[in-house]
């Protein structure tokens, strides 16, 4: 239960996706709050995750705006900057592709601005303020009503630029860093982005606006932007005072039932009623909702999934143990596998229907693809189950060493410095030399194999390998009786064996 609260809660703009899905998710916040602080339950620590985060934030926030296209700024070598600004602050990067999002999301900042500068048209600019992680934008919402008061919400850009025209048109734009791994929701359905950007046309009405995700995720080709007009500025204003003033209504009310005696006054009928009606489940904003523990609805929706879904496969659950001992070669069975082909593709699929829900049965999953994958490989057919051809991968030729690549790539890039490669690629993490090789050569990374085949022709130390092939699971191609168990295996059923 303690994992579950965070500090108090508070309308901010990283946190308003959760108000738009679920308004009653403020409130809980708060009720989450009082029972911590009525049971003297300290506050979690900070996940690692988090403080690497900030610290990422505070390196790109370090490094200024420049353009050379436009001659603004002062020129720097990006890489020598960012080893600079790491050390001053005792960062030290984790891995190469957490070195190589940091370089990229400085580029790619760089490049919006530059483009949308160029859009507008240099000779018609009055005024450039660029803003990196430093300034906080706030809005106050009326609630109305009888109760009256007001809610308040926040945020903080990561670059917050304002571009005035000699007309006197204010134009904006917006970025957001993310250095984690979580996918994250597109740039023009963003609504962390849409508040920011409708607190700063709070600040002084814009002409337009560009909003921008800047993510580990993104591809180092890729821009994740869009573009807000003044009709679209003005919904945006008009849906963020919406969901605002609906949390903030729901928490005036939490707050004046429960002044803190939560054990001897529990929530009334009307408020409870109203948080219900207010709550709405969903995986990608209750996993980080601090008021979880106290959401009743999350707490049916659970128990629903799992009578609906878990109970009816406890045979499965049961029969792990039993699978994994059919499909490895033992003393009694030094053949491994004697399931037949129909008990594999049932158990795949209904491996699979659970898997996709709750992520609980991949190791399974994995032991059964590979099963089928042999079978397929050996011209079996397996109702219901196909591969699919896997992706291929940047790999590295054989016997290749690490200074024989440094040495063929500087014929390619002759600023490429050894020393500094091999630091930095040491484990050699090929997707990571090939956005190198792409940020480096000024290309994109589908097109790094055929530079490098034209450049080095036979030295080229790198290939595309095939990845082996995806067990494809279509689970409606098998009728099965849903009474069977996946060990009441008839004795006559010898015909398709493994």
């Amino acid at each position: 239960m303690v994992a579950e609260f965070h500090a108090i809660p508070r309308l901010s703009a990283s946190g308003m996706y959760r108000v738009f899905a679920c308004a009653a998710s403020h409130a809980r916040e708060w009720e989450a709050y009082d029972l911590r602080s009525l049971y003297g339950v300290p506050p979690t620590e900070i996940p690692q995750e988090a403080i690497s985060g900030t610290q990422r934030h505070h390196l790109l926030s370090s490094i200024p705006f420049f353009s050379a296209k436009l001659g603004i700024g002062k020129p720097l070598n990006l890489h020598q900057a960012m080893q600079s600004e790491a050390s001053n602050l005792q960062i030290r990067f984790e891995s190469p592709p957490d070195y190589w999002f940091c370089y990229n999301a400085i580029l790619k900042r760089n490049r919006l601005i530059t483009h949308v500068i160029e859009q507008l048209g240099p000779a018609n600019i009055a005024k450039i303020s660029i803003r990196l992680d430093d300034q906080r934008l706030y809005r106050s919402v009326s609630l109305g009503g009888q109760g009256g008061g007001s809610a308040e919400v926040s945020g903080l850009p990561d670059v917050n630029v304002t571009i005035r025209t000699r007309s006197g048109e204010l134009y904006a734009v917006i970025c957001d860093y993310k250095s984690g791994w979580k996918e994250q929701t597109p740039a023009p359905q963003n609504k962390q982005l849409l508040t920011l950007v409708h607190l700063l046309d709070r600040q002084e009405p814009l002409k337009g606006a560009y909003v921008s995700l800047l993510a580990k995720t993104h591809r180092n080709d890729f821009i994740d932007a869009a573009y807000y007009n003044r009709p679209l500025l003005q919904e945006a204003g008009e849906v963020v005072e919406r969901k605002v003033r609906e949390a903030g209504q729901l928490e005036r009310l939490y707050r004046a039932e429960i002044p803190g005696a939560l054990v001897e006054k529990p929530l009334s009928q009307g408020l409870t009623a109203r948080l219900e009606a207010g709550s709405k489940v969903d995986v990608s904003h209750c996993a980080l909702c601090s008021g979880k523990v106290c959401c009743s609805k999350l707490r049916e929706n659970l128990g629903e999934f799992k009578r609906n879904e878990l109970d009816p496969r406890q045979s499965l659950v049961d029969a792990y143990r039993g699978i994994k001992r059919r499909i490895k070669p033992t003393k009694k069975n030094p053949k491994g596998a004697t399931m037949t082909t129909q008990e594999l593709s049932r158990a795949l699929i209904e491996v699979r229907r659970v898997t996709d829900q709750i992520k609980l049965f991949t190791a399974l999953d994995k032991e059964l693809s590979d099963i089928a994958r042999g079978m397929l490989d050996n011209h079996h057919r397996i109702s219901g189950v196909a591969l699919r051809d896997g992706n291929e991968r940047f790999a590295l030729k054989e016997g290749v060493t690490l200074g024989g690549v440094t040495e063929r790539l500087q014929q390619l890039v002759p600023g490429l410095e050894k020393d500094s490669f091999i630091n930095q690629f040491g484990n050699l993490k090929l997707a990571d030399v090939r956005a190198y090789l792409a940020s480096s050569l000024a290309i994109e990374e589908s097109v790094v194999m055929e530079r490098l085949q034209e450049a080095l022709k036979d030295g080229n130390p790198f290939f595309m390998k095939p990845d082996q092939p995806s067990v494809v699971v279509d689970p409606t191609a098998l009728e099965v009786d849903q009474g069977e168990s996946l060990e009441e295996v008839s004795a006559g059923r010898i015909s398709n064996r493994i």
